[in-house]
């Protein structure tokens, strides 16, 4: 039976890959980052008095500057993942990655125990839960540590051959350190081994480690398996109940197998109804590592080759074989996945959500500007109604004597109400918002002025001139003729139309543009520099990651 899994311990003590220096790419990706935190930074920021869009910028720069946080952080996070990876750069790295009680450290002490004669496997343990500061590694003689309730809380790992055997802490681990640290080092992974229990297998946040897992780029990278596929029954042997271990029938796996391969590929599927070739049911099976362990110290063969152990090895000897393409390409898809995670299309915490961010910006200025040129068009003709009622029952028996106090009086009135009526309307448009103007009331003309018309006037003459002028054919006392004016009334209907027109000019035009100017100088002038700005920062970011994406990528692909 042991002989049956010799072939996997051969193929490590044959296995070479050279790992890839990649640190020159990350530090250009690093370097794109603080660029565009410089650039977002430096980005003029305006006092800008609508608390809505004031908060709705500043929200936006918060979540901006704090997703470039978490960047720099992935940054500082890697330099200690490197140390890992580097310190390990010629072993081909597996590591295992599930949750608590998948199975994880037994399936290691498995491996590790049953290798060849020749064979000696290292135990080390790296990086303590809870604690940033890098350890030493340490030297283990006893295998992987497993505790009941816990299980693993560092990072352990065994050498065997070119091989590098690594356990995680669990995944939704009682301590939350502990699960993190296995989602910090998953990433120095060349290939992953994720353990689902049988008793309830794939669940929902196993799912979503495998949803995060893929986009890290590794799902060429994975072997998902179904630990624990075994079930005890209760007998009576001498009077005693005992009990039987027994493999979990070959029905009952397939059932499993298939439940979980149907799920994964309705859960995985993109929008281009993409499929991942690791997930289908000719690669996802079903293991008993306990029952494998107990037919070898039995030497009993069905029990043994019931627990599928075999297979497993089998899988693993032809991941061997392609151990050295999937060393090189690890850390090319790390990388990839990492500019995914920035530039990635669906979420709304990376630069797609930023851009959104700013697409709210925009739509509630243009919003704001069409609710402003409605409210203009309203005002100016509320304004004019007004100064013609105004003007239409205040000047009723206006005289010369009283035209300038009751025009003066009136102007003062319509000033007085328009600038009210602007900032209460207004005030409901843009919160916080105050309208300040120093338009100079219009110098109304007020003179007024009788009206004539010039009336010629024929001097009556006496009885002798008439009868001189008559003898003298017109010659002598001819009739003598004067022109007059003659009073027919005031210009005060024209000054009233006159200064109706000017107030108008002054009221219903020049505030309204001024309030209109005023607006879009101090608000969203302001606001479509900032989005505008911070747009171009983007765009060119995301240009330069695409660009080193493409690079990237390309580098990947000539990879045999």
């Amino acid at each position: 039976m042991q002989t049956s899994l010799e072939s996997f311990y051969h193929a490590l003590e044959t296995l070479e890959v050279r790992g890839i220096n990649v640190a020159e790419k990350r530090k250009e990706i690093q370097e794109e980052v603080e660029r565009f935190k410089k650039e977002v930074e430096s980005v003029k920021r305006h006092d800008i008095e609508d608390k809505k869009m004031s908060d709705l910028i500043n929200e936006h720069l918060t979540s901006m500057k704090s997703k470039i946080g978490q960047w720099e952080q992935y940054f500082q996070e890697q330099a200690k993942r490197e140390k890992f990876r580097e310190s390990l750069e010629n072993n081909f790295i597996i590591i295992i990655y599930g949750k608590v009680k998948a199975g994880k450290s037994t399936l290691g002490n498995f491996v590790a125990q049953h290798c060849l004669g020749t064979q000696k496997p290292e135990f080390r343990k790296y990086d303590k839960a809870g604690e940033h500061k890098t350890k030493e590694l340490e030297v283990q003689e006893d295998g992987f540590a497993v505790k009941i309730t816990e299980c693993t809380s560092e990072i352990q790992l065994f050498k065997l051959g070119g091989m590098v055997w690594v356990d995680t802490p669990g995944l939704s681990s009682m301590t939350k350190e502990n699960g993190e640290l296995a989602s910090q080092y998953i990433g120095a992974a060349d290939y992953i081994i994720f353990p689902t229990s049988s008793d309830a297998p794939l669940q929902n946040d196993e799912i979503t480690q495998i949803q995060e897992l893929i986009r890290l780029s590794k799902q060429d990278h994975i072997r998902l398996i179904i630990t624990k596929s075994d079930r005890t029954e209760e007998d009576e042997i001498n009077n005693e109940i005992v009990k039987i271990l027994h493999n979990k029938t070959a029905e009952n796996r397939k059932l499993q197998e298939e439940d979980i391969t149907n799920r994964l590929q309705d859960n995985l599927k993109d929008k281009t109804n993409q499929t991942y070739p690791n997930f289908t049911a000719d690669k996802v099976f079903s293991i008993s590592v306990i029952t494998a362990k107990k037919g070898l110290e039995e030497n009993d063969q069905e029990l043994f080759e019931g627990s599928n152990i075999t297979r497993f090895y089998e899988s693993m000897r032809e991941t061997l074989e392609k151990a050295p393409k999937l060393k090189q390409q690890s850390p090319y898809k790390t990388l990839i996945a990492l500019i995914d995670s920035i530039l990635q299309k669906d979420s709304k915490q990376d630069l797609k959500g930023v851009r959104n961010d700013l697409e709210e910006v925009r739509k509630l200025i243009k919003l704001k500007r069409k609710e402003c040129e409605n409210l203009v068009a309203n005002l100016r003709t509320e304004i004019g109604l007004k100064i013609n009622h105004k003007i239409a029952t205040q000047t009723r028996g206006i005289n010369r004597h009283n035209f300038e106090s009751i025009f003066i009086a009136l102007q003062e009135e319509i000033k007085t109400e328009t600038e009210q009526s602007i900032q209460s309307e207004f005030a409901e448009l843009i919160e916080d918002f105050s309208i300040r103007f120093n338009v100079l009331m219009p110098k109304l003309d007020t003179e007024v002025k009788d009206e004539y018309v010039k009336v010629e006037r024929v001097k009556e003459r006496s009885l002798l001139e008439r009868t001189i002028n008559f003898l003298t054919l017109d010659l002598f006392c001819s009739e003598e003729t004067s022109t007059i004016k003659k009073v027919i009334g005031n210009n005060i209907d024209e000054l009233k139309e006159h200064n109706r027109k000017m107030l108008q000019d002054t009221y219903q035009k020049k505030y309204l543009e001024k309030c209109k100017n005023q607006i879009e100088r101090q608000l969203f002038a302001p606001c479509d520099s900032l989005a505008g700005e911070l747009n171009a920062c983007i765009t060119r970011f995301e240009a330069a990651l695409s660009r080193l994406r493409d690079k990237i990528s390309s580098e990947d692909s000539k990879i045999n």
